[in-house]
């Protein structure tokens, strides 16, 4: 199936779905639930930047595109460290689940990425072969 940004965008919706569903139903402790939660919109803003950035920068042609999306997945890499670190600093003075935290972000951001990297293989592979008329 052929991507587009409909689909990287429901991909990523789907997995801060699934993120918000099991903090919420798995059984932890009051701060671990928090601290999750907190991951998962943390995670769900710098993922939404993310999948904009990949639009952008496969909108381009050629060499442009794929350096472009090197950029924005560090320029994604930067934002999401800097994420975590403020979500880090804001429990650790709320006495929050500073671990839960961690889990939960990182959770998203590995499904993140499969999402991310093969969005980015796919398109580049769609204009390849637009670009050879096949």
């Amino acid at each position: 199936m052929p991507w587009s940004f409909r689909l990287l965008l429901a991909a990523v919706i789907a997995t801060y779905g699934v993120g918000y569903v099991l903090a919420v139903a798995l059984p932890l402790a009051p701060q671990a639930r928090e601290a999750a939660l907190l991951a998962v919109k943390f995670s769900a803003a710098s993922g939404l930047l993310a999948a904009v950035l990949k639009r952008w920068s496969m909108s381009r042609q050629g060499a442009q595109a794929m350096s472009s999306a090197l950029l924005s997945m560090a320029v994604t890499g930067a934002v999401r460290a800097g994420v975590v670190l403020v979500g880090l600093l804001t429990l650790r003075r709320a006495n929050g689940d500073l671990m839960a935290f961690v889990v939960a972000f990182f959770a998203i951001y590995f499904v993140q990425q499969i999402i991310e990297v093969s969005y980015v293989h796919f398109e580049q592979k769609r204009q390849t072969q637009a670009a050879l008329g096949t």
